[in-house]
């Protein structure tokens, strides 16, 4: 049991996050190479992205604010939450489990002596099983902490990761029923994919923040403005799909989220701004996700407001938003909120923020904005290189300090 608990520790869980992380960078840099047509074991291009995408999440942003919300139900239970960090320890064991399937199968079954299993998919659903371990001792000492905005923020990102879980599921009940409506997959496929992004990571960091900083930020008024999060998130769904499975009906209702979303955000990052006290360092610690933020709040206020053909079907743009959130914002904000462990400070941070910034820029040909005469088998590779910076920035946070 003790070394169960070494193992397991708060520090530790941490850096396996880190290389989970770099793992599923260096998969990014591995389907950018394939695109220009290098891949070995002639890997399919799209198992390549899954297997990056849910390795990032399940070892990434699913797990790391869970470690500062398990500290938090630590600090005020004064107990050593073993079972928070059980549940985390398994949630990268077995994502990290189904990181060589939808590498080498995608979600397709794995042959196994004469029966057929969508091993993928199954360590996808107990990953899922671990959230709900973890969720479930969340709501046990969840009257131990006190009621403020970062609580609020962890209360609500909980309650929509576990909506988008419901999602997740209804594709696999969506498929064993061969529904032929196409847009019942890709909608609750969305609908986990919006969920986990707009509403478990961008929420709860917005929690880690009000915990860090909490001094004008726990008003009524604030903790009210968070409300409108649990109608808009979900509305959000219809961003992600094909435009030939959207209604006009649907297409209005995710612009009327967006804009829910995007003006509940920016009060909360002016109020942000507001806390973010030079003398704690605060503004210097979050100086370029807050950035970041108002980048993605920008661009979700545009897709509610601007006409839809100018970035409906646009693959590129999307690409950028989903950067522009999970790795500008949430990225170094994350980290922010590991420098007890690992040394993300000075120097360090300044490499890593600066490779998170090329890579974006990288992204930008990619996308209408760009002047087509412009355009080239060059951008290709530079995605490939700007791929490759933050993962090995990231091994910089294995240095002593």
């Amino acid at each position: 049991m003790n070394s169960s608990k070494a193992i397991f520790s708060w520090k530790n869980l941490r850096y396996y996050t880190l290389i989970y992380f770099i793992l599923a960078g260096l998969t990014g840099v591995l389907y950018r190479l394939s695109m220009v047509g290098w891949s070995p074991w002639e890997l399919n291009l799209d198992f390549i992205r899954h297997a990056h995408s849910h390795l990032m999440f399940f070892g990434w942003a699913a797990p790391a604010p869970m470690i500062y919300i398990g500290q938090q139900l630590q600090y005020y239970t004064q107990k050593s939450q073993f079972g928070a960090r059980l549940a985390i320890g398994l949630m990268l064991v077995l994502g990290l489990c189904s990181y060589p399937f939808f590498l080498f199968y995608g979600y397709r079954p794995v042959p196994l002596g004469s029966t057929q299993l969508p091993l993928a998919a199954i360590f996808s659903g107990l990953v899922m099983l671990a959230w709900y371990l973890f969720m479930g001792i969340y709501v046990r000492h969840r009257k131990r902490l006190f009621d403020n905005l970062s609580t609020y923020c962890f209360d609500i990102a909980l309650f929509l990761l576990f909506l988008g879980s419901l999602g997740a599921w209804g594709v696999s009940v969506v498929q064993f029923l061969d529904v032929n409506n196409p847009f019942w997959g890709k909608g609750l496929t969305h609908l986990f994919l919006t969920a986990f992004t707009e509403g478990w990571v961008v929420i709860s960091i917005l929690g880690i923040f009000y915990a860090e900083y909490e001094t004008q930020a726990t008003s009524n008024q604030s903790s009210l403005l968070l409300l409108p999060l649990l109608v808009g998130v979900p509305l959000l769904f219809p961003f992600g799909m094909s435009v030939s499975l959207l209604t006009d009906s649907l297409l209005l209702a995710a612009r009327v989220g967006g804009f829910i979303v995007g003006l509940t955000l920016l009060y909360h990052l002016f109020v942000i701004w507001k806390t973010t006290e030079p003398k704690k360092g605060a503004r210097y610690l979050w100086i370029f996700p807050i950035i970041l933020l108002f980048a993605k709040i920008l661009m979700q206020l545009g897709a509610s407001i601007l006409p839809s053909n100018l970035w409906m079907g646009q693959h590129g743009l999307n690409i950028l938003y989903l950067h522009v959130t999970l790795l500008g914002f949430a990225t170094p904000a994350l980290l922010n909120s590991y420098r007890v462990s690992i040394p993300y400070e000075g120097w360090r941070k300044g490499v890593i923020e600066t490779s998170i910034a090329l890579l974006l820029l990288t992204l930008i040909p990619f996308t209408p904005a760009w002047p087509v005469a412009l355009s080239g088998s060059w951008i290709f590779h530079a995605m490939a290189i700007g791929a490759l910076l933050p993962p090995v920035s990231m091994s910089l946070l294995f240095m002593k300090r």
